[in-house]
C-alpha cells in the first residue's frame, strides 16, 4: 500500500472511531497518520475535533494554527477553532469568528451550522432557529443540520416536527444505523416486529415507554437492548427483550425499527407524551435483599450519581459537560436527615471516596436490574444527566437533577419536563459552575427532610 492510500486510510478509520466514540482507537489511528504526514490539513483537523472531545481544546487550537499556517483561508479550519474556542469557555469568541466566517462567504452552510450549534451552547435558541434556518436554505437536504434542528424543535415541545427532523440523525452521521433484519417499520400492523436501542443506556431507558403503543400494532415484539437492560426490561415492558449481539433464533421479523424512531413511525405527534410516568418495574425479590441496607424506620435515603461517560459529545465543553467532581456533593452526602448511597457505576464510582459517610452500592449493582432493586428503595434520587435520571423517572421516583448550562432536549426549559412528572431539574447559572444547583438541590432536600418531620 503506498503512503498516500496509507494516510487515507488512517485518516478514515480516525474519523469512524471518532464518531462511533471510540477514542481510544481513534487516537492511534489518528496520531498515526500523522506521523505518516504531519502538515496533512484533513489529519489535523480530525485530531483537532478529537483533542475538543477528549477535553484538550488547547491542543485543538495548535492542530488548527497548522491547519490555517498552510491554508489561511480554510473554512473547515475557522469553523473548527470557533468549536475550539466554545470548548475553553469562549463561545463568544467562536461566534465572532464565525460572523467574520461569513461576512466573506455568507453562503457558508458549515459556518452557518457551527454558530447555531454554539447558539444553543449560549442557550439562544431562538438564534440557533435563525442560523439553522439560514443553513437550509443554502441546502435544503441536508440531514446535519436537520438533525441540529431536531434538537431545538424537541426542547421547545415541536415534537411532530422535531421527530420528523430527529429521522435525519443516520444520514447526518450521529447515529450508525443498526444491521436491519427486515424492511423498515412505517406504523402499520405487522406480524413480527423487531426494535432495536441504537443508542445509549439511558436513551432505552426513556424510549422504552413507546414499546407498549408498537404491541398494539404488531402480534409479536422482539426489542434488543444493551445487555445490562434485558432483565428490566423483559420484566416490565411484556415482549421478548434479548441483547443486542444475541442472534435471537431462525425467526425472521415482518419488520424493524431503530428504537427512537418509535414515536416518528406510530405518529404520535404532541400524544408522545401521554405515556405512563411509571413504567418500570423493580425484580420484588432483588428489592427485597436491598431493604435489609436501608431499614424504613432510619433515616429517608438519597441516591447520589455525579458522573457521565467521558466520551460522550457533550463533556467537550463547559457549556454542556454533565459531570460533577465527586467532592463538589460533599454537602449533599453530608445533609443532616438523609442517609447518602452512591449509585455511581463505572470508573467514576471510585470517586465515592471522596464523600464521606456515603454508603457505596457500586460492588452490589451488577446491572440494571440490581440498580433499580436499589432505587425502588430509596426516597429520591440527587443524579447528573445519565442513565441513572431516566431509571429512577421511569420507576416513578423523586429524581433532582444537576443540569448543564445547556442541558438536553429532554429536560425542556424550566424546571420540569413532561416525562418524568417527579424530576425537577436544577440548571447551571453559569457556564461550568454548579454551585447554585447543589445548593437548590441540598434545599430541596432540606426541605422535604422538615416536612417529613412535621
Amino acid at each position: 500500500m503506498t503512503t498516500a492510500a496509507t494516510l487515507e486510510t488512517l485518516r478514515a478509520r480516525g474519523l469512524a472511531a471518532l464518531q462511533d466514540g471510540r477514542l481510544a482507537d481513534s487516537i492511534d489511528d489518528l496520531q498515526r497518520a500523522l506521523a505518516l504526514a504531519p502538515g496533512d490539513a484533513q489529519a489535523n483537523l480530525a485530531f483537532a475535533n478529537l483533542c475538543i472531545r477528549l477535553q484538550q481544546p488547547e491542543l485543538a487550537v495548535e492542530h488548527l494554527q497548522r491547519v490555517l499556517a498552510a491554508v489561511p483561508g480554510s473554512e473547515a479550519a475557522r469553523c473548527g477553532m470557533a468549536h475550539a474556542l466554545c470548548a475553553l469557555g469562549r463561545a463568544a469568541d467562536g461566534l465572532a469568528l464565525l460572523a467574520d466566517v461569513q461576512a466573506h462567504n455568507p453562503r457558508s452552510r458549515v459556518a452557518w451550522m457551527a454558530s447555531g450549534i454554539i447558539r444553543e451552547r449560549m442557550r439562544d435558541d431562538d438564534g440557533a432557529r435563525r442560523d439553522y434556518e439560514a443553513a437550509l436554505a443554502l441546502a435544503p437536504g441536508d440531514s446535519a443540520i436537520r438533525y441540529h434542528r431536531a434538537f431545538l424543535r424537541l426542547r421547545a415541545g415541536d415534537f411532530a416536527a422535531g421527530w420528523a427532523d430527529y429521522e435525519h440523525r443516520f444520514g447526518a452521521g450521529a447515529v450508525a444505523r443498526p444491521a436491519r433484519r427486515a424492511r423498515r417499520w412505517d406504523g402499520a400492523a405487522v406480524a413480527a416486529l423487531d426494535i432495536v436501542a441504537e443508542q445509549g443506556l439511558g436513551d432505552a431507558i426513556h424510549f422504552a415507554r413507546f414499546v407498549a403503543a408498537a404491541r398494539e400494532r404488531a402480534r409479536s415484539v422482539t426489542l434488543r437492548v444493551a445487555a445490562p437492560l434485558v432483565g428490566l426490561l423483559a420484566r416490565s415492558l411484556d415482549c421478548r427483550v434479548i441483547a443486542l449481539d444475541d442472534p435471537g433464533g431462525r425467526e425472521r421479523p415482518a419488520a424493524s425499527i431503530e428504537m427512537m424512531s418509535l414515536p416518528h413511525a406510530l405518529g404520535l405527534g404532541d400524544r408522545c407524551v401521554e405515556a405512563p410516568a411509571a413504567y418500570l418495574r423493580a425484580d420484588p425479590r432483588r428489592a427485597d435483599a436491598f431493604a435489609a441496607l436501608l431499614p424504613r424506620h432510619a433515616v429517608p435515603s438519597v441516591g447520589v450519581a455525579w458522573a457521565a461517560s467521558s466520551a460522550h459529545a457533550t463533556e467537550a465543553t463547559p457549556y454542556s459537560r454533565r459531570s460533577v467532581p465527586a467532592p463538589l456533593l460533599r454537602g449533599l452526602a453530608e445533609l443532616p436527615g438523609w442517609r447518602a448511597v452512591s449509585l455511581q457505576v463505572g470508573p467514576r464510582a471510585r470517586d465515592a471516596a471522596a464523600l464521606p459517610g456515603v454508603l457505596d452500592a457500586a460492588p452490589l449493582l451488577k446491572d440494571f436490574d440490581d440498580t433499580a432493586a436499589l432505587v425502588a428503595q430509596l426516597d429520591a434520587v440527587v443524579t447528573v444527566d445519565t442513565s441513572i435520571a431516566h431509571l429512577a423517572g421511569a420507576l416513578g421516583k423523586p429524581v433532582l437533577l444537576l443540569a448543564p448550562y445547556a442541558a438536553n432536549w429532554q429536560w425542556m426549559h424550566g424546571e420540569a419536563t413532561p416525562w418524568y412528572p417527579l424530576l425537577r431539574s436544577f440548571r447551571q447559572d453559569a457556564p461550568g459552575d454548579w454551585s447554585g444547583p447543589i445548593r437548590s438541590a441540598i434545599a430541596a432536600l432540606s426541605q422535604r427532610a422538615e416536612t417529613a418531620v412535621r
